[in-house]
């Protein structure tokens, strides 16, 4: 797909936001696909039966994601094949028969997809069954320690998707928007491994019970960004035009990275009420 579509834009159209469309949801894929997949095996290795039931969820999110790629690409594709630039002449290879087969290759990758979320539903209800017996037999039967770490697996497992939805969320933003290099787009870049840091830097926390480097002061951090972009993109703060190409995606991810937030802050609150009543003595088994 990626390689048609540099074969159909002419020169030309590489300065139009819009032909930025197919690297950019390819690109947002594949880096869902990858994460999935490491999301699914730490699940599997930390033995987290909420995180194995929301592997599914992903998955069939990522299916919705497919079917929303398929409908930019087709949206992108012929805006491009009805504009020109200011010569006059077509931004694409008309003689090109662009979206046939294209189309055709999309809706693939939604049907592969699909049919992996099925085949993940179902070994997801063997696996749950056998750690949910494991969780009994560390735990045992008391009903309050059970909820401290089923708190603790919500918690972890909202950190991990916060993460996953603020990386989408640069990426749309900076490779669309500000790619033009300036200082906000070499921020945004390297604050991608920083961010990366945080689910392993807050597990450790946690599992030490460290007051301190588990506040919540990056959560409300990022909420205040979150915001802050928002503003931006309903206001047009770079161009009504570019705003407009990647608006969807970015309103998504930003929105949920924003509810994701409020949850994983709520989270914290809740993890650290529990400092110090035996949940650390569990995890270190």
């Amino acid at each position: 797909v990626f390689l048609r579509w540099l074969s159909y834009l002419r020169p030309t159209a590489r300065e139009v936001p819009r032909s930025l469309t197919v690297p950019t949801n390819l690109g947002i894929f594949f880096f869902s696909a990858i994460f999935h997949l490491f999301y699914a095996y730490d699940a599997i290795q930390s033995k987290n039966t909420i995180q194995v039931g929301f592997s599914c969820i992903f998955s069939i999110m990522l299916l919705f994601f497919t079917i929303l790629q398929y409908l930019q690409v087709k949206n992108a594709a012929f805006s491009l094949a009805a504009s020109f630039d200011v010569h006059g002449s077509p931004l694409v290879h008309e003689d090109m028969d662009f979206w046939p087969l294209t189309g055709r290759l999309l809706l693939s990758m939604s049907g592969i997809v699909a049919l992996c979320s099925a085949l993940l539903m179902i070994i997801a209800w063997r696996v749950r069954a056998h750690f949910s017996w494991q969780a009994l037999h560390n735990v045992g039967a008391d009903a309050q320690m059970r909820r401290k770490r089923l708190m603790y697996q919500v918690y972890l497992m909202l950190l991990k998707l916060e993460v996953y939805t603020t990386i989408c969320f640069l990426a749309v933003y900076s490779v669309p928007i500000l790619r033009m290099p300036g200082y906000e787009f070499y921020l945004n870049i390297s604050a991608v491994p920083l961010i990366s840091l945080v689910p392993w830097l807050s597990i450790i926390c946690i599992r030490r019970e460290n007051i301190i480097g588990t506040s919540i002061g990056v959560q409300l951090a990022g909420m205040v960004y979150f915001v802050y972009k928002m503003v931006i993109i309903h206001t047009g703060g770079h161009g009504d035009l570019v705003f407009e190409v990647s608006y969807t995606l970015l309103v998504l991810f930003g929105s949920v990275s924003m509810f994701l937030i409020t949850l994983t802050a709520t989270g914290t609150v809740i993890c650290m009420s529990n400092f110090r009543k035996g949940l650390s003595a569990y995890l270190k088994r």
